[in-house]
């Protein structure tokens, strides 16, 4: 089954950590969509911080998948170091 990740992030001082995991990341998910290209990964850009959850959902779903998980990228990055 695909699973597609949409999460929101605004990094703060956290690109490095971001760059360490995107692999395990990558091997996860089929495609990651994240508010803020490599092959699996799109990233939104938007002035209006609020809609960033919805944005990100929205373009998750015109992407083929399985199933979709929403999550904060700065919680996913911790459970990932973590797990």
């Amino acid at each position: 089954m695909c699973i597609n990740l949409a999460s929101t992030w605004y990094p703060r001082g956290e690109l490095p950590r971001f760059i360490q995991l995107l692999p395990v990341l990558q091997e996860k998910y089929g495609h990651i969509v994240t508010f803020l290209s490599n092959q699996n990964m799109t990233f939104c850009i938007n002035d209006e911080r609020r809609k960033g959850r919805y944005l990100a959902l929205e373009k998750a779903i015109e992407i083929p998948s399985g199933s979709i998980h929403y999550v904060d990228m700065d919680s996913l990055l911790y459970w990932v170091e973590t797990k």
